[in-house]
């Protein structure tokens, strides 16, 4: 197995790290308050206010958590590594996240040299429902979906960061012979980033119950059966589980494709198993 790939699978954000970034959530929903009404119109009217109040939370704890990740780069060059924060606010988009990276060169006047700057860039975009949701009506759901959210594009920018190139390490199972989402679901980064995710939520529903231990327990087995849901009501909070499942255990005619679905499947219900594990054990040891 390659470093870039030991690397990746080493990749947990931790409680804490969950924590901070649910903290910075819940301060930003006090903040924000003065902003948000019943009108919709009214988050459209103090956009920049809400996105940038929320950057200023998010991006402190971000930083701190990608300059734990980030590898040594021995280049005299290399002048340093920047992580920029961006929130923006659609109709169109609910939760959506991404990440790009780039390197930024210019001209080291004093030295006579070109230079660099590696930046990162993670972005997450929401609509003004979603906003209403959190910033108003306190929906644990939303607030869980949001924190999901983030801790998904975090694990990417850490994934980027184990590459010396630092660019994210892209393998997929397969890559021919199926469709777009059938695909992008058997790439080892998304499994890995969407397994994140998926945990955070399960983590943040866990500390709305009476007892978090007793709740995460129950699910651990239920994951390792690929199990979302009894009697058709679901288990555990997930927006994607069913979807994931549903494309990557179908039946297939090309049995090499039918193979890589069937470990792609087996890595991301690991994953999942994995991180869970991690958070039990954090929550049994307090």
């Amino acid at each position: 197995m390659l470093l870039s790939e030991i690397l990746i699978e080493k990749i947990i954000v931790s409680p804490q790290i969950h924590d901070k970034i649910q903290t910075a959530i819940l301060s930003w929903i006090e903040a924000a308050i003065p902003y948000v009404d019943n009108n919709l119109s009214s988050i459209d009217h103090n956009k920049k206010q809400i996105t940038e109040l929320l950057r200023r939370r998010l991006a402190p704890t971000i930083t701190n958590i990608v300059k734990q990740y980030r590898q040594p780069i021995p280049d005299p060059e290399y002048m340093g590594h920047k992580v920029n924060v961006e929130v923006d606010i659609l109709h169109a988009y609910s939760e959506a996240g991404s990440v790009r990276s780039s390197w930024t060169k210019y001209r080291d006047v004093p030295k006579m040299r070109t230079a660099y700057v590696y930046k990162n860039t993670l972005n997450i975009t929401l609509s003004p429902y979603q906003i209403s949701n959190i910033v108003l009506h306190k929906n644990e759901n939303s607030i869980g979906e949001l924190v999901s959210t983030i801790t998904h594009e975090i694990t990417h920018l850490i994934q980027s960061l184990s590459s010396r190139r630092n660019s994210v390490y892209n393998k997929n199972y397969y890559s021919t012979g199926a469709d777009k989402d059938t695909r992008y679901y058997m790439a080892k980064f998304e499994i890995d980033a969407h397994a994140q995710s998926l945990a955070s939520e399960i983590l943040s529903k866990s500390k709305k119950m009476p007892d978090p231990i007793k709740y995460i327990q129950n699910i651990l087995p239920l994951i390792g059966m690929g199990i979302q849901t009894v009697f058709n009501r679901p288990t555990f909070p997930s927006k994607h589980y069913q979807e994931i499942k549903n494309l990557l255990t179908s039946p297939s005619d090309d049995p090499k494709l039918a193979e890589a679905k069937k470990r792609a499947w087996r890595r991301f219900n690991k994953r999942i198993y994995e991180k869970l594990s991690n958070y039990l054990e954090h929550l049994q040891q307090k």
